[in-house]
């Protein structure tokens, strides 16, 4: 009998022996794992070969799946121990498996078995270097197996405790905390449990490691609840020495009768019952005595291919906006919507079956309404819930009760003839209960199905950090992030495992505390293993839009297709399909987030998703070369939002793409209008004047802007400054000015953040002729940068160009494969591999190859990719190809992508392909603005501006005088 292992590594025996051969292979192990992972159902082989050749085209990739395959059989013993043809599966008569035992326990509910079949994480330390799709659907794999553990585990614990059997309580407790020990609710659980077992002492003592680990991992201070409970055990030790208890956690539901003819309302009572939810940390976590290895956490791809695949909301089925619920008790404001309407519209949103407009979305609304959002108007609440799409508005009032409970009045109205649909009546113990409730009945009214747990397992227990979250959020929509961080920092103080919290915080940081940030999003991301579907999509997407990572893309797709209410999936799609490269891809659905989010365009408020939307549609124009429709969309933008700097600029920068200098220059000039301080803005009186391809003006302007301003304004000056240099061909001036960029912008010193300066300061040694200089330069970044892929492969890239120049092309091979598995888990950096494989193939002197290579860099590789395919191009004879990749490089801007070669070159490229075609006339244009941009060049570069002035002569056109005129 054969014998795989999933849980806690990857093995495979025969009678308790290892199979050696093709199953003991790192890729053929893997293969063995998805399939036995798919279980009956099977998994196709193009799933297959997506997941573990991705790289390979279509018929190679099954050309090896069908080998391993085969020889996967043979060492295993028989065609039959994988079985299937299309679809592969394991035959369980012959291959036992943990992970089927698993399984089969918790589908039979047989709970104790289940828990004694898992033997550790999914996979646990098995990887497969160079391929991250195996590795991502590893991990989110790993962690979904994890949740259900868990959930086991809890449902074991209060099994026990409800028979009297303190000690398997504790038992089961104790392995609850061991898979999740910075779980505040789960501690408390197994403090309870030891207490009950006559084990105070015990008790206090998990409380002290809690408390270690919460401060050693999160440098945060302790859950409250811990603390209360800590204290309220040493109390009772102190006085009666009898055991505590938790108190109304443990009480059992109650219902009462409705009290009202009505049909339509109904009351109900319920308590707390605030039940588990399943969670797991992505960290290697030290606990006091020994070390825990946790589940990794995120929604990778196979969580996310299932989430796409699940049953789609039907188009009619009811869209819920939760408005104001209003709450009575003493010492709360009737402010917002109230945290009652937040902790619904989000168990709402766990439903199947019907759509509900989150509260961030509402408040997003309100805000493009200039509404008052501390107190909106019901006509307000109204209008948002039209323009939300909304069919129905719930609303109501929480009031206190004489015997310490909380009446939920409950009104469905419909939008938009405001008819009342029904109410309903609720008795709770706490706000909680009362969420729980007001879902299960409306959930019930709309015909949809609810999941099981509560609200408060997936949020967070401490209604205090709720309220600091969702004032937080009224202040992050009025664009007030300053007081928004605060109140977001308040509720992480009660509750530091709120995940939306954490989340929220890294949003409202800035550039200034980029690490913080970055660690903001990371625990937001292993917190949402126990958050519900939707709040774990969002806070995935956007931790891989901040770290560029390629499960974008998946994600995305899976936000916008579950939650089509929710704005930033069609955005977020829209933006991983530009970055990778796709911008025609990306047209549909950044078209749609301008067309949900049509009040926002208008409006132009604080937070506006349209208004990025069309930035990134603007420039996706751009990239098909379609200018027509840019410019299009740039004017109805601006038509749209008349006093918008951002529409403005976007505007001007398009037409000067378009060649409409006089009319952009106008655009720039409106722009500066609205806003005086722009009259002198680097970045604005740059992009106007080297985009019209006149840097002697920009660096003019510059200069006289000066070092006037704050420490980022001196920045940006001296880096446009450099620009304008080099696109002069003044490389000493150039070196000055990004020497002085690096010094006037220091970053703290924990911040790993590529800095701009040292870019600018490597890309102009490269210039000059010191490029094993800027290659050491580019070393250095792309060591200081491990925890970002995209940013090391950036720098990586430039130092292979600088090595290139230096003749140095022994680094090459190994930074192309390096690069390669940086890139794969990158969503820009994707093949940015065969640029440097092209610069290998040219400097051993195969320009096709060379050729074939770049080509398949082109779309995310840097700007000299242009500059190189298109020289090569024309060297080989084929300057109808060389045009229209040079002329797409010129139509980037000044910075970002377009930074690594200067427009001067690629006028001058452009020049030789135009006369390689035989057409002196394009020639001449270009010709004529190398000899006028590089008139005061530096003595490197003269040579090749005298070259532009005979030609001109040559064609019988006059160089350009010391002033730059004929």
């Amino acid at each position: 009998m054969l014998r795989l292992r999933l849980l806690g590594g990857l093995s495979v025996e025969s009678d308790g022996a290892p199979v050696g051969g093709s199953a003991a292979q790192p890729r053929r192990l893997a293969l063995l794992a998805v399939i036995a992972h798919a279980g009956a159902s099977g998994v196709t082989r193009e799933h297959l070969q997506a997941l573990l050749w991705p790289d390979l085209d279509e018929d190679r990739a099954r050309k090896v799946l069908t080998h391993a395959i085969y020889a996967l059989r043979r060492d295993l013993g028989g065609e039959d121990a994988i079985a299937g043809v299309k679809e592969l599966r394991l035959d369980p008569e012959i291959v036992s498996c943990d992970l089927f035992e698993f399984d089969r326990a918790v589908s039979n509910g047989t709970l104790e078995p289940a828990a004694e079949a898992y033997g550790g994480p999914f996979l646990h330390g098995f990887r497969l270097p160079g391929v991250p799709e195996f590795d991502r659907w590893a991990d989110a794999e790993r962690t979904a197996l994890a949740h259900r553990f868990l959930d086991v585990l809890e449902k074991l614990g209060r099994d026990a405790r409800r028979r009297g059997d303190a000690d398997a309580a504790v038992r089961w407790w104790r392995r609850a905390a061991a898979q999740d020990p910075l779980n505040a609710r789960i501690t408390t659980e197994l403090m309870d449990a030891l207490v009950a077992a006559g084990n105070v002492a015990g008790a206090l003592q998990q409380a002290r490691i809690y408390e270690a680990l919460v401060e050693e991992e999160l440098s945060l201070p302790p859950d409250r609840e811990v603390v209360r409970l800590a204290g309220r055990i040493r109390e009772a030790a102190a006085v009666r020495a009898e055991p505590v208890s938790v108190g109304a956690r443990d009480q059992p539901v109650r219902e009462e009768p409705a009290g009202a003819a009505d049909q339509s309302q109904s009351t109900y009572a319920a308590s707390p019952a605030h039940a588990p939810a399943a969670g797991s940390r992505s960290r290697l976590v030290r606990a006091v005595a020994a070390a825990v290895i946790l589940a990794g956490v995120g929604v990778g791809a196979a969580s996310v291919w299932r989430a796409r695949s699940a049953t789609r909301v039907a188009v009619d089925a009811p869209v819920f906006m939760v408005g104001a619920i209003r709450d009575h008790r003493e010492g709360n404001a009737a402010e917002g919507l109230g945290t009652t309407a937040d902790l619904l519209a989000t168990n709402l949103a766990r439903a199947t079956g019907l759509r509900v407009v989150s509260t961030a979305r509402v408040y997003e609304l309100l805000a493009q309404m200039d509404a008052n959002l501390q107190q909106p108007t019901p006509a307000d609440l109204s209008m948002a819930a039209r323009l939300a799409g909304a069919t129905e508005l719930i609303d109501g009032a929480v009031y206190p009760l004489p015997d310490g409970r909380f009446r939920f009045d409950l009104r469905r109205t419909r939008i938009p003839s405001g008819e009342l649909v029904g109410s309903h009546t609720l008795i709770g113990d706490d706000l909680f209960a009362l969420a729980d409730s007001g879902t299960a009945r409306l959930v019930h009214d709309a015909g949809a199905r609810l999941p099981g747990g509560t609200i408060a397992a997936v949020t967070t227990t401490s209604e205090v950090a709720y309220r600091f979250y969702e004032e937080g959020l009224r202040h992050y929509y009025r664009g007030d992030l300053a007081r928004a961080r605060t109140l977001f920092e308040a509720a992480l103080g009660e509750d530091s495992t709120f995940a939306m919290a954490t989340f929220y915080l890294g949003l409202a940081l800035d550039d200034l505390h980029v690490v913080r940030r970055e660690a903001m999003f990371e625990r937001a991301r292993a917190l949402a293993a126990r958050g519900s579907e939707r709040e774990r999509l969002i806070i995935e997407a956007g931790w891989a839009q901040h770290r560029r990572d390629p499960s974008l893309v998946a994600v995305a797709e899976t936000l916008a297709v579950r939650y089509p209410l929710e704005i930033e999936g069609h955005l977020y799609s829209g933006l991983s399909l530009v970055m990778s490269g796709r911008p025609a891809d990306g047209i549909v659905p950044l078209r749609r987030v301008v067309s949900l989010d049509s009040l926002g365009l208008e409006r132009g408020p604080a937070r506006c998703h349209a208004c990025e939307a069309m930035g990134i549609l603007l420039g996706s124009y751009v990239m098909i070369d379609s200018l027509p429709a840019a410019l299009r969309e740039a004017r109805r933008w601006v038509e749209k939002q008349e006093e918008s700097i951002r529409a403005w600029r976007e505007y001007g920068s398009v037409l000067l793409v378009a060649g409409r200098s006089e009319e952009a220059a106008a655009a720039f000039r409106r722009a500066a209008a609205i806003d005086p301080r722009l009259e002198d803005d680097p970045g604005l009186t740059a992009v106007l004047w080297i985009l019209q391809d006149r840097p002697a003006v920009a660096e003019q302007e510059l200069r006289r802007i000066g070092m006037a301003g704050d420490a980022l304004r001196r920045f940006e000056t001296q880096w446009y400054l450099a620009i304008a240099l080099r696109e002069q061909g003044k490389l000493a001036e150039a070196l000055a000015a990004a020497e002085l960029a690096r010094g006037v912008r220091r970053r703290p010193p924990e911040d790993t953040v590529i800095t701009e300066g040292y870019l600018m300061h490597a890309q102009v040694l490269l210039e000059s002729g010191a490029a094993r200089q800027a290659a050491s330069i580019m070393d250095s970044l792309a060591r200081r940068e491990p925890r970002f892929p995209d940013r090391s492969a950036w720098a990586m890239v430039h130092r292979a160009t600088a090595l290139a120049a230096a003749g140095d092309t022994a680094p090459l091979p190994s930074l192309a494969d390096t690069l390669l598995g940086l890139g794969a888990g990158t969503l820009n950096r994707q093949h940015v591999h065969h640029y440097v494989r092209g610069l290998l193939h040219e400097a051993r002197g195969d320009a096709e190859g060379a050729v074939r290579e770049l080509r398949q860099a082109l779309a995310t590789g840097p700007s000299r990719t242009y500059l190189r395919l298109g020289a090569l191009l024309t060297r080989l004879g084929r300057p109808g190809e060389a045009v229209p990749v040079l002329q797409a490089a010129l139509r980037g801007g000044i910075e970002g992508r377009s930074l690594y070669t200067t427009r001067t070159e690629l006028h001058e490229t452009l020049a030789l392909a135009w006369d390689a075609a035989r057409r002196p006339d394009s020639a001449a244009a270009h010709w004529r603005v190398v000899a006028e941009s590089w008139r005061d060049a530096d003595p490197v570069l003269r040579p090749r501006r005298d070259a532009a002035v005979r030609r001109l002569g040559e064609l019988g056109i006059g160089a350009p005088s010391a002033s730059g005129k004929r």
